[in-house]
């Protein structure tokens, strides 16, 4: 069937509302392909720009999809398509929009996605998606690339402060879980980051340090304003602050498993596997400490959520794109 959309430039708007800003990723296609990607980040304060940033990609293409990652923490999903069944699951079915996903309840406060539109009232969002369907996703994926989880497998999405959390027995969803993570921003400091383009290993061979010209030194000239204090301090608080964020997935993780194996409500047995998708890299010791704590080893993936969403866009709407 022929399709002028396969001809004509379009762009695919991917936008995330986190920590009080927007960040952007839009992707121009023609001939099927990626030409271009655009990144930007706005805080809330620069609603106008965001919006006219936007209007300019609109305006500079023929065809506009715009999906929107619905962050908020007023939603879940639970392993039941019967709405009385809601209320032991602590959800009141009057105060949530529903929807039947993968024979279960998606939901979502009917506020919390009003909210969502005001914030882009002056602009049409054609698809919006919960990080459980962007999880989803990332697990048949793995599935469709041969990968066997056997028995009970916890799956946990990690983008930014965000953490998503489906458990599932073979192909059965048993249970869904969605919160925010706690960032303390108050003792952060901007600062730039010093690149050593080159790193000089000095070892007990005489020789090296003959190589070296001391005298050199005599013409580095150092910036009046750099403060090396300062600049410790600040690498200081950004490991205490992974740490502390590190710390608070496990504690999170932790609690779910306990909620999943305790409460009555869910049909539970030992989890078997972790598979933990994130955007941003977690740090080695939070997977060595799930280990040592769950005594599961988790297996770990590095992932795109923009790119995610992509997928799941031009699937639904019917694109094709070499992604």
């Amino acid at each position: 069937m022929f399709n002028i959309r396969k001809y004509l430039s379009t762009i695919f708007i991917n936008l995330v509302i986190k920590d009080k800003s927007c960040s952007i990723e839009a992707y121009s296609v023609k001939n099927e392909k990626i030409i271009k990607i655009h990144q930007r980040t706005f805080i809330e304060e620069d609603k106008n720009k965001l919006l006219k940033y936007i209007k300019t990609l609109i305006d500079n293409h023929y065809f506009t999809y715009v999906s929107l990652l619905f962050t908020s923490i007023g939603q879940g999903m639970v392993p039941t398509i019967n709405k009385t069944d809601l209320q032991k699951f602590g959800v009141d079915s009057s105060a949530v929009s529903l929807k039947i996903f993968d024979n279960s309840f998606l939901y979502a406060a009917k506020t919390e996605l009003i909210n969502a539109d005001i914030v882009f009232d002056e602009l049409q969002v054609d698809l919006i998606y919960s990080p459980f369907s962007i999880l989803f996703k990332l697990i048949q994926d793995k599935k469709t690339d041969g990968f066997v989880f056997d028995g009970i497998s916890l799956f946990v999405l990690k983008y930014g402060e965000f953490i998503t959390l489906m458990i599932y027995d073979g192909k059965k969803f048993k249970f869904g879980s969605y919160f925010e993570l706690k960032i303390n921003k108050d003792n952060e400091e901007d600062h730039q980051s010093l690149e050593l383009e080159e790193e000089i290993e000095l070892d007990s061979n005489n020789d090296t340090l003959e190589e070296l010209d001391f005298d050199e030194f005599d013409n580095v000239k150092v910036d009046d304003n750099f403060d090396l204090g300062a600049d410790l301090n600040s690498d200081l608080n950004e490991n205490l602050q992974s740490f502390s964020l590190d710390m608070q997935i496990f504690e999170y993780i932790n609690s779910a498993i306990k909620e999943f194996y305790n409460n009555n409500i869910y049909d539970s047995d030992f989890i078997n596997n972790i598979i933990i998708f994130e955007h941003e890299k977690s740090s080695k010791a939070m997977h060595s400490y799930i280990e040592s704590e769950l005594l599961i080893k988790p297996i770990v993936y590095t992932i795109d959520i923009f790119k995610e969403m992509l997928k799941l866009s031009s699937n639904d709407l019917g694109a094709k794109i070499d992604i």
